[in-house]
């Protein structure tokens, strides 16, 4: 029986083990602490040597989490401790070429942890959904290791998704996880990954835990989004002009056109719209560069005054009276949860 002030087990083995580790995992870090607290004073070849010394203190935790491995090598504790572990490259079995070019060498750094992310962490294996470690590490993975771009991403994404299908409940972990990710991402363009999902597995019946309510809220939304993905034509839009004539957008005769959308008490609007006009438009407006510009409220006299304050007459000034109603360009339904 193992025995600390905290913890009595006897006769389980693997939570044995698991209290041993936490006991040793607590003396690390408190060696990691003393470490920082020295190094606030130390001298820069003091605080090298600290330095030196923490990496020992990884190098140790990397060691105890194999050394249970050979130990106990089928059990879950095992795979619970190596479940963070990342191999890093030996920088000695790149190219010459690699070795002297930063920015291979990175390349090949960056390479190298794509595909050895998951060596050592089962994402197959359901009982990793019900510990802390499958969503940080699917999170890390899907925004910092795979390069975030919607070609890199869904490649990668697919294939996930496909892996863990067997266990009904990663499937609709991650299936519903990557959904709201891709929708909520940040990354331009990664919006076509939440219509590409939506497409698979919502709106083909496989997602079978979505009600009719969120599937019709998926469903608005890709009818969205599909229309506004980057590289697709822009939707047709009918919108009438500051003096009351209507110009439809796909009429318009230009090599390129930019459609813009503002609100003048926008405080970033404000700035940027007649910055833009100044900066850009009148810079290329004579190479064919034309401004489809949508006032999206329905105070015209605003509208008015803020197009005179900045003297914004010369692109294609239009808007919506009746507030989105007849064109319905800002619709936005609201996002899946």
């Amino acid at each position: 029986m193992f025995t600390s002030p905290e913890i009595k087990i006897k006769d389980a083995t693997e939570t044995n083990e698991f209290a041993k580790y936490s006991n040793f995992l607590k003396e690390l870090q408190k060696k990691g602490a003393d470490f920082n607290e020295k190094s606030k004073t130390a001298t820069t070849g003091e605080k090298a040597e600290l330095q030196t010394e923490m990496g020992k203190l990884t190098a140790e935790l990397h060691a105890y989490w194999f050394k249970i491995r050979e130990k106990y090598p089928d059990t879950f504790l095992s795979a619970f401790l190596l479940a963070n572990y990342v191999p890093a490259p030996e920088t000695s079995s790149f190219t010459t070429e690699v070795q002297q070019n930063d920015s291979l060498l990175l390349l090949a750094r960056f390479n190298y942890q794509k595909e050895h992310f998951w060596d050592y962490f089962d994402y197959t294996d359901e009982r990793f959904l019900y510990t802390p470690l499958f969503k940080p590490k699917l999170e890390t993975w899907f925004t910092k290791v795979l390069y975030q771009n919607y070609d890199s991403v869904k490649p990668a994404v697919y294939k996930f998704i496909e892996d863990v299908r067997p266990s009904k409940r990663i499937f609709q972990f991650a299936v519903s996880w990557f959904l709201n990710s891709s929708i909520n991402s940040n990354i331009m363009g990664m919006d076509a990954l939440f219509v590409d999902l939506a497409r698979s597995y919502y709106l083909s019946g496989q997602a079978y835990w979505t009600n009719e309510e969120s599937l019709k809220k998926i469903r608005e939304n890709v009818i969205f989004f599909e229309h506004n993905l980057i590289g697709k034509t822009a939707p047709d839009l009918t919108l009438e002009n500051i003096d009351g004539e209507f110009v439809n957008l796909h009429k318009i005769q230009s090599k390129i056109t930019i459609l813009l959308i503002y609100e003048p008490n926008c405080s970033h609007c404000k700035v940027f719209v007649p910055q833009f006009h100044d900066e850009v438009y009148a810079k290329y407006k004579d190479k064919g560069l034309k401004v489809f510009a949508i006032y999206s409220m329905d105070n015209k006299e605003e509208w008015n005054d803020f197009l005179i304050k900045d003297n914004l007459f010369d692109w294609i000034n239009v808007w919506d009276e009746n507030t989105f109603r007849n064109s319905k360009f800002y619709t936005m339904p609201e996002k899946p949860r």
